[in-house]
């Protein structure tokens, strides 16, 4: 995985510092911070996530009519 060789050899390149991983979202891409975190706890040090989704929805169509509505 990329964060892990990054990771590696930051530390190899300088020993004294302790490289940090953080994710950062919102809405959606919040939810996959989170989930990201608790899939990868080793990799991650943080999740920020910004009002991250709990219950996404699959075909969400009144939201798409809505933003039509609000740019006629």
């Amino acid at each position: 995985m990329i964060i892990a060789s990054l990771k590696q050899n930051l530390t190899k390149a300088t020993p004294s510092v302790v490289p940090r991983v953080v994710t950062i979202g919102g809405s959606y891409p919040g939810a996959l911070s989170a989930w990201f975190k608790v899939l990868y706890n080793d990799l991650v040090d943080v999740a920020y996530s910004s009002s991250g989704v709990i219950e996404p929805i699959k075909y969400f169509n009144e939201f798409d009519a809505n933003v039509y509505k609000a740019l006629n």
